[in-house]
């Protein structure tokens, strides 16, 4: 229900995360019947990334292809590139990876625990960086960089979001 919820909500859906195989394969099966199992990537955390070898994966959805991650995904954003960026909490990193061919095409590190992003429509993308305290920004090119830190070690924040021009 919630994964018909989400794509009755988003029609240009371009990426899931799930925590486990049975959510991905709930997903895949929602996809399915929306026919849109080709036009959304299903980010599934290691050890659990879905196999087309098991029967119930060939079943529902024969031509999964999954994309393999670093450690701990968190959070994603879609770049406006279509490039889907995954904060992996336990590589001190985010990632980008290319949907149309699966590949990893950037990496960067941010610091301890990236949990959540956020995009901007120009392809900014921004980490919440939680056992660091700080807000990380990526442009679309170049370096980023860390636009401010939690001055309280007790202030810790798991969730960012973009409206209205502000993150």
């Amino acid at each position: 229900d919630q994964m018909q919820n989400l794509i009755t909500s988003n029609p240009n859906l371009k990426a899931v995360f799930v925590q486990n195989e049975d959510m991905a394969l709930g997903a895949i099966q929602a996809l399915k019947q929306a026919g849109m199992e080709k036009d959304v990537a299903i980010v599934v955390p290691p050890p659990e990334i879905p196999a087309v070898e098991k029967p119930a994966m060939v079943e529902v959805a024969p031509n999964v292809r999954s994309i393999p991650l670093g450690k701990w995904p968190e959070g994603i954003a879609l770049g406006a590139d279509n490039g889907l960026w995954i904060a992996e909490s336990g590589s001190r990193r985010i990632v980008k990876v290319d949907l149309a061919s699966g590949q990893m095409v950037d990496k960067v590190t941010v610091g301890r625990l990236p949990v959540s992003m956020a995009a901007e429509p120009d392809g900014t993308v921004y980490a919440a960086v939680y056992t660091d305290g700080k807000l990380w920004r990526q442009p679309p090119s170049g370096k980023g960089r860390s636009l401010w830190k939690l001055k309280a070690k007790t202030d810790y924040f798991a969730g960012i979001g973009i409206g209205d021009g502000a993150v």
